[in-house]
Formats: C-alpha cells, structure tokens, sequence
C-alpha cells in the first residue's frame, strides 16, 4: 500500500511533557499522536527527595479506513510513590470501532484491566492493574534476612454490556530465625480483594469478595515440624433483590474447619423490561430508543450539490435540494435493526439479506417474538422501478439485541451484519445528452461603419484659488480640510441619493485623506 509519511515534533509548555505527531496519507489516512508526561512532587531540587514520580507513557491513533480509534497509556518502569521500591504499574485504554471495520458498534473503556472472569475479546486491549508494587523488605542492597512485600491493583472497565470494577491487595512477610540448636521458618500473608459487575437496565449486579489471613511456622528441630494458621471467607452478593453466600473457613495445624451461610434472596434472573411503561426505568422504549421522529431517518448520501431556501418567511421551511443525477443516492436509517422490509405503495413484506437472528434482551424476547420491518415510499410515477435498494449492514450491541436476559459477562458483545437501513439508487445510470448541432448562418454577423460615434470633450483648464502650501505643514492641514469639508457637503449627490432611495448618511466617505498623504493638492475650479 502506498503511503506518504511526515512527522511532526511538538514539545508542551512543561519541558517534562513531550509529545509527537505522525500523520501518514495515500491509499490511507492515520493520525497518530506519541508522547510521555512525567509528573514530580515535589519539583526536583537539590537534596531533596522526591514523594512521587509519575511517568505515562501515551499513544493515540485515528485511522478512519480501518474504522478505529485508540487512545492507550502505560506507566513506565521508574515511577513510584513514598519509595523508589513503592514502583506503579498500570495503563489505560479507550478504543472504538466503527465504519469499515469487523467490530464496528463496538467500543471499550479500561483503567486497569478487566474482571477477572471477564474473557477479553481478542481485539480489546490489555491493559495491566493499576496499582503497586512494593519490597519493603529487604533494602535495596541488602541481601538475605527478612522479606515483606505488598503489592495490589485495580481495576474499571466499561463495554457495551456491563461496568465491571474491582481490585486485591497481598501482603507477604517472611523471615528465618537461627535459634541455634534450630531454625525456624515464618510466612505470614494478608489477602483482600473485591470484584463488582454491574449491567444496565434491567438494572442488576454482582459482587465477589474475599480475605485471607495466616501464618504458618516451620521448624527445623529432630526433623520438620508444620504448624499453621489459616482463616478466610468467601462473600458472593447479587441483587436486586439483595441476597449472597458466604463461606468461612479456619484451618489449623493441616485441619479445616469451614461452614457455608445464605441470606436474602436466591441469585435472581433480571427482570426483563416492558416495551413501554409509567416507570421509566422499566420501559425498554424510553430507555434505549429515542423519540418517535427519530427512531427512522433519511438522507443525501451522495450528489447533493447545494440547498436552496425558497421561502422568504424565516418561520417557514421550503427547502430544495439541487442534486446531481450521476452520484445521486439517498440513505435510510432505523436505530432498530430490521427483519424485513416493504418498498413502494405494496404492503407485501420480504426477508432482508443480513442477520436477523436477534431478540430484545432486556425484555427477554427471543428471534421468533421479535418482528421488525422498514417501509419505504418514494412519490413520483414508477417511481418503485426507478429505484433500487440495498442493505446497509452494520454490528449493533448485543446487550440492547441479543436473544436472552444474560447476566453472564461474556455474553454476546455484538450481534453481527444486521440491516439498520438501505440505500436507494437510481436504477438505471444517467445518460449524457447529445450536443445539438448550430447551424453556421445563426453564427453569422455583418460590420456596419458608424460615423462620429462618440467624441471626447476639451480638457478644461484648471486655475489654483489657493497658494501652494509647499512644506508647511498648518497650510497643507487648511486645504485638506476645506477639500474634506467640500466632499461632506454636495447638495447634488444628496439629490442623487435621495432618488435612489438612499439617506444622506447611508454614505461613507471613509477616513480622511490627510491620513494617506502628508501634502495637499492643488485647490481650485475647472475652467467651463
């Protein structure tokens, strides 16, 4: 694929916050942007350390023949908080797909990844936790003796279907003491972490949340001796209506002891939506569509030459398109995708070419209890043989079209090559018209001789009524004057003004001329 390429370097007004363009054209058009901003708190100063060093690293791309549109960023290597050992991970990522592209309708948006049950679609990003990662113990330098790291992340995600947020937080200690006559191993641990899936409407979540604490004490004395302690609980949450399950367990010297507790409601299936209620959050309609008038649209895709409003009254609308015939072609769209369709004054319906395997998931209303069509009627005699129509598909959100109610979060993203519209196309192509011929003698022409046709007048002498002012700048300021006064006062060209219709002080005369020359002309009369 051909492809030019030039770069352009730009540098912030921070000097720590430089970034670059690339925009490359051709076949294809793509806009990129590159760049690392480091924050430093407080300011670098001599002998004085820093609290937090905070470098992103940023790429963003718009490549619109490929229908995409990416934003990512990533925290590099060096940065920290509290302690260069305290080093921050994680990135972010906003991409959207749409046009050409196999995944158009489709977009993402992550600080810090995904649920971790979450099985991320191949062309979404991987993005790592946002968190920290921190060794504590030993010093750097420091080799052997006791070890204390922490280290945690979290995580916001948002998709077409659900919001899903969470994070975890591990804390590890270990050291081995020499007692002489034996060594003793310790590892002591904390877990925490959380895991928070909320869909839209029917409004329903989920929530797993989890710690683990123990220790557990090795001692090397006449043989290995184990003695540990563990103790945990497990805390799944659902709603509405609000219910969970939780499990609890203690494990002592290799012996568990756990026990399981229900409370609330049992894991309910959403609730599926009406088409149209008083309640708004249970209207399907008045949730995910928009108003009636701007469920179905139509427009100029292609020839559209100019508007011309033949209306002068500003509160009516008479609006004509001039089009051109050769590149004329008109789109339809439909926010609901269609199943079949009607053309012309007929009310026999036909099956689209495209996908019509799709429901309503929010009502829970499977292919077969779905039945949608699009209507199109073009005025005009014949007009249904003038014109031709064909699909425009397109991905539209399997969490608004899918066939079930699924609280599942890898449900089906996108229901895929559905028909949201057609475009209508002259049937035949335009002809261009044949020249008509012109006969020689309408082309033909005779010279007639005029005599006196116009004659010039004498120049007229002129005589100065006032003195050269040469250099002097109050003489020459005394006739531009009086010349600026005369021009202001002409009865003549007020009556002429007038005639036309004009008021005296419809005229400009502009600024006066003293400001564009330092030296008067002559002043004076046109002998007659």
């Amino acid at each position: 694929m051909a492809r030019s390429v030039f770069t352009v370097k730009l540098k912030m007004s921070a000097s720590t916050s430089p970034f670059g363009n690339r925009i490359s054209f051709g076949h294809e058009f793509e806009l990129d942007l590159l760049g690392v901003s480091t924050l430093v708190v407080p300011p670098q100063e001599p002998d004085v350390p820093c609290l937090a060093k905070v470098s992103l690293q940023v790429i963003a791309s718009f490549i619109p023949a490929q229908g995409l549109a990416i934003v990512q960023g990533r925290l590099t290597a060096d940065s920290y908080i509290l302690d260069p050992n305290c080093h921050l991970t994680g990135g972010f990522a906003f991409a959207t797909w749409f046009g050409p592209n196999p995944h158009a309708g489709d977009f993402v948006v992550t600080l810090g990844g995904y649920h971790p049950d979450f099985q991320k679609p191949a062309h979404y990003p991987t993005v790592p936790r946002v968190g920290v990662n921190w060794q504590i113990l030993p010093r750097q330098g420091v080799s052997g003796g006791s070890q204390l790291s922490v280290t945690g992340g979290l995580y916001f995600a948002l998709t077409p279907r659900a919001l899903m947020a969470g994070g975890a937080m591990h804390a590890i200690f270990q050291t081995n003491l020499d007692l002489g006559i034996a060594t003793v191993d310790v590892k002591a641990w904390f877990i925490l972490g959380a895991d928070f899936i909320v869909y839209w409407k029917p409004f329903h979540y989920t929530a797993h949340l989890y710690i683990d604490i123990g220790i557990d004490v090795v001692i090397h004395f006449l043989g290995t001796h184990d003695i540990g302690f563990d103790a945990g609980a497990d805390l799944q949450v659902w709603g509405p209506s609000f219910g969970g399950h939780a499990h609890v367990f203690v494990k002592v010297i290799g012996i568990k002891i756990g026990f399981d507790v229900n409370f609330g409601a049992s894991a309910p299936t959403p609730p599926p939506l009406q088409w149209d209620d008083n309640d708004s959050s249970k209207s399907f309609r008045k949730s995910f569509l928009p108003a009636d008038d701007q469920i179905v649209s139509v427009a100029i895709a292609g020839g559209l030459v100019r508007k011309v409003d033949l209306e002068s009254d500003a509160n009516k609308k008479d609006v004509w398109n001039v089009i051109n015939p050769k590149d004329f072609c008109v789109h339809t769209s439909s926010v609901i995708p269609v199943k079949q369709f009607a053309f012309g004054k007929t009310s026999v319906l036909a099956n689209v070419d495209g996908n019509t395997n799709f429901g309503i998931a929010s009502m829970d209303k499977r292919n077969g209890q779905v039945k949608t069509f699009h209507q199109i009627v073009v005025k005009g005699p014949s007009a249904e043989s003038s014109f031709v129509l064909s699909p425009i598909r397109s991905h539209v959100p399997g969490g608004l079209w899918a066939e079930e109610n699924s609280a599942d979060i890898n449900a089906e993203l996108l229901i895929k090559d559905a028909v949201i519209g057609f475009k209508i196309a002259p049937a035949k192509p335009t002809v261009a018209g044949h020249s008509k011929s012109i006969q020689r003698d309408c082309l033909s022409y005779t010279k007639h001789t005029m005599g006196s046709a116009y004659t010039d007048h004498a120049i007229h002498t002129f005589t100065s009524t006032m003195p050269n002012p040469g250099n002097d700048p109050a003489a020459n300021n005394h006739i531009w004057t009086r010349i600026q006064a005369d021009i202001h006062s002409n009865t003549t060209r007020d009556k002429m003004l007038a005639a036309l219709g004009f008021a005296r002080t419809d005229l400009d005369i502009g600024e006066p001329f003293a400001t564009d020359a330092p030296y008067a002309p002559g002043y004076g009369l046109l002998s007659s």
